[in-house]
């Protein structure tokens, strides 16, 4: 057993008279039918909740069988097993409403989406300060009632999940369909899942513990399965709505506002306020998931800060197949920020997203103030990312320019401590460089994962397909990408505008189809004040197949050891390298072996 495992166990049985770590035990839960007065040691001996387990600390082979039902409290474990021996809790076949009135909650900072940094989050299944646990069930649908944190993975390690499906029964994103249009207003259909409250002529979206009014919108086309942004929509934008019958809504409007909405087509509207993830794994490793359906992902989806080693096969991020919903996720799906190890992505579906399928990149904090030879104090200066320790002693922290995105030094941390919220000082191993600039900013070097991302499928999304910025040697292969409304591929460098990542190096994409794709499909190309060649490196785009949308597949600058090589790219004029890949501030270009066919009409 490892260390880290019996030092948790052994301080739980001290303080807490827990049982004893025999190991191969079973506990049963079951909602309907148990009661915690019970020894918990058989179907008919269940226990009701989940509070009789957390006086239990697990051990090597046990195991938890849960049964269908309604659930008020949160899971949450203790103990763990050995590789080879994992603790494995098992929800049977059925629907699990988590109606968390009882849970745990605790204040989060997480990256990207910290609009409410002093609101605790409720969570549903904690796994903290664990390891070697299981989480199995095919055939199991878990179902969350208000704002929840579906699963959080803290400071954990030997974390799997399979077989599992999660699901809102009343996603924070509302959706809407135009059935008729008339001389002044629309009927709209509204989902069944998307209740709403129409008051002084005003239509509300109402969830459980949340209501708002107009919201962020977007359009669907499922004849070209093209989604965009486009406002508030045309129930935000209303100036009466009247029901007509239950889930049927007409709206009145200027005729200059309506008349740019179409029948037949899906609107999805939610609130912007950025408070929960869906998923949060905090400094863990070795966590997994297989065979898993995310049918709907409240707030910024899958997050992942400060952990290695992560794996997503067989995933689905879709709406449920009978549920007749377009939505699967609040914002992004999957989301890692300052992470390590491996990020491998296998055969996975993204479907139906509110921003980017998946976001891997860097955290960069802005030089704030010299304090000494070797002291630094730096900042958070995105207001979306804060209140969290990115440093830890050994990291080695590198300096990049404002001008130019490049990176001009390195140092090592000695300690790091964080003086507020916003603010983190740290003490360094050798003076600070003579040529740091007020702007410059500093990142993380020691947290940069390797990525790979194969065989998955990408639609209904309304920004851009994969975000991948990380200097690890990284290969997206085999993927298909559907009507992204942007670039289907961004390799970022956001250093000063959502201060995220500061270089990509050493990237394959290989072998994937995109297909009717915006934007400039595939897109390499930060913007800096001064052209820097070296901000990427190693880039390969080699084998692919482009159906254009529109005339440009590859857009690329600052860029070092590029090869583009052949790659498809079909089009409905007739194109050329010169014209499909625009290519500048860039050195060592290869390009060569590219087919260029002219098909279709263009629509």
């Amino acid at each position: 057993m490892p260390i880290f495992t019996l030092m948790v166990c052994a301080a739980l049985v001290a303080t807490s008279g827990c049982a004893s770590l025999v190991g191969g035990k079973t506990y049963f839960i079951d909602p309907g039918a148990g009661d915690d007065s019970s020894s918990g040691n058989s179907r008919d001996a269940a226990w009701r909740t989940f509070a009789p387990l957390e006086r239990v600390v697990l051990s090597r082979g046990d195991r938890v069988e849960l049964f269908p039902g309604r659930y008020q409290g949160t899971l949450r474990p203790r103990g763990g097993g050995v590789p080879g021996a994992p603790v494995v809790i098992h929800f049977h076949p059925g629907r699990y409403d988590f109606d968390l009135t009882r849970a745990f909650e605790e204040k989060y900072q997480i990256t990207n989406t910290n609009d409410c940094p002093d609101d605790p989050k409720k969570v549903a299944v904690l796994l903290k300060r664990v390891s070697n646990i299981s989480l199995e069930g095919e055939g199991a649908l878990l179902v969350f009632h208000r704002k929840t944190m579906e699963l959080c993975v803290d400071r954990s390690s030997g974390i799997s999940i399979s077989g599992l499906a999660f699901d809102y029964a009343r996603p924070t994103v509302s959706e809407y369909r135009i059935v008729a249009v008339g001389n002044g207003y629309l009927d709209v259909e509204i989902h069944r899942d998307s209740r709403y409250e129409i008051r002084g002529g005003h239509l509300y979206w109402v969830g459980d513990g949340w209501e708002h009014t107009k919201g962020l919108a977007q359009e669907l086309d499922l004849d070209t399965g093209i989604v965009q942004r486009i406002g508030t929509g045309p129930v935000g934008g209303a100036s009466k709505c009247v029901e007509l019958l239950p889930f049927k809504v007409r709206v009145y409007g200027r005729p200059g506002f309506l008349k740019r909405f179409k029948s037949g087509r899906i609107y999805q509207v939610r609130e912007t306020l950025r408070d929960y993830s869906a998923l949060f794994i905090r400094r863990s490793d070795g966590v997994s998931f297989k065979n898993v359906h995310f049918r709907f992902l409240h707030g910024m989806g899958v997050v992942a800060q400060l952990s290695r080693d992560l794996s997503f096969e067989s995933v689905r991020v879709a709406p449920g197949e009978d549920s007749g919903r377009t939505v699967s996720a609040w914002a992004d799906m999957l989301h890692f920020a300052d992470c390590g190890g491996t990020i491998s992505i296998v055969d996975c579906v993204f479907s139906g997203a509110q921003d980017d399928a998946l976001n891997v990149h860097g955290i960069s904090l802005r030089v704030a103030e010299r304090m000494g030879p070797k002291r630094l104090r730096i900042h958070f200066a995105h207001k979306e990312t804060f209140g969290f320790q990115v440093f830890s002693k050994g990291d080695e922290v590198a300096f990049i320019h404002r001008s130019d995105f490049g990176v001009f030094a390195t140092r090592r941390v000695v300690a790091a401590s964080m003086s507020s919220p916003r603010d983190i000082v740290l003490d360094l191993d050798s003076p600070l460089p003579d040529d740091l600039r007020s702007g410059d900013v500093v990142s993380n070097a020691s947290w940069a994962p390797r990525v790979v991302i194969k065989g998955c499928d990408v639609s209904h999304i309304p920004t851009r397909g994969f975000l991948l910025g990380t200097v690890r040697d990284s290969v997206v292969e085999g993927n298909s990408f559907h009507s992204t409304h942007d670039s289907a591929i961004l390799l970022p460098n956001d250093i000063f505008s959502w201060f995220e990542t500061g270089g990509v190096s050493n990237i394959l994409i290989r072998n994937n189809r995109f297909l009717r794709c915006g934007g400039s499909v595939v897109l390499i190309g930060p913007r800096m004040a001064s052209p820097n060649p070296g901000i990427y490196r190693g880039v390969r785009v080699v084998g692919n197949v482009f159906e254009l949308r529109g005339r440009l597949a590859l857009k690329v600058s600052g860029t070092t050891g590029l090869s583009v090589e052949g790659n498809v790219i079909r089009a409905a004029v007739p194109l050329s390298a010169k014209r499909a890949f625009h290519i500048s501030h860039s050195r060592d270009v290869e390009i060569g072996g590219n087919r260029f066919e002219v098909v279709g009409d263009g629509h």
